[in-house]
């Protein structure tokens, strides 16, 4: 009996010795950073807020990233920025990050956000909402060649871009919310 018993243990060793393990899932490799320009603002000078118009675009946003896993928003700490970028932020229950959008050298700016995005959210999706004058930099780190400044009127536009590591997988410009009547610029 007490051999029937070793060979039992034995056999039991073996088998769970042998058994797999699914390997863990790979994790991914690909980044995605979202770019939006700041909705439309109120009339007026300084830190002014959205207009209606910038409000129903802040929700056309948020309905048009509905079901992204965006972990992570930045925006500056212009009133404009943050308010677009809230109803989204609720609805995934996230605080924005605010970076200052203040500095004389707008492509330094870029260079130094877009490489901490790329080494903190490797295979994340992230949104960044920012200015006229701070998106094109971005955009131009990115993809890699200059970007055209965008108008005054150029609030309809969502810039997805993907990487994989430091490449470059696809750019894309997308509408969001109601025509602006504004060309689109070409990435």
């Amino acid at each position: 009996m007490p051999q029937i018993r070793t060979l039992a243990a034995l056999l039991a060793l073996s088998l769970a010795a042998c058994t797999t393990r699914p390997p863990a899932p790979a994790a991914p490799t690909t980044t995605t950073i979202l770019l939006v320009r700041h909705a439309e603002r109120a009339p007026g000078d300084g830190d002014v807020s959205l207009s209606d118009a910038g409000q129903a675009r802040a929700r056309a946003l948020r309905d048009a990233l509905g079901g992204r896993r965006i972990v992570r928003i930045v925006t500056t700490e212009w009133a404009r920025t943050q308010q677009t970028a809230a109803p989204t932020a609720a609805v995934l229950g996230l605080t924005p990050e605010i970076v200052r959008s203040a500095s004389r050298d707008a492509a330094a700016d870029a260079r130094a956000l877009i490489t901490r995005l790329r080494a903190e959210n490797r295979g994340q999706t992230v949104l960044v909402v920012g200015h006229s004058n701070t998106i094109p930099p971005m955009l131009a780190v990115l993809v890699g060649r200059a970007v055209a400044d965008f108008g005054s009127g150029d609030y309809d536009g969502l810039y997805e871009i993907v990487l994989d590591g430091e490449r470059l997988v696809t750019a894309e410009r997308r509408r969001y919310g109601a025509d602006d009547g504004v060309p689109d610029p070409v990435l």
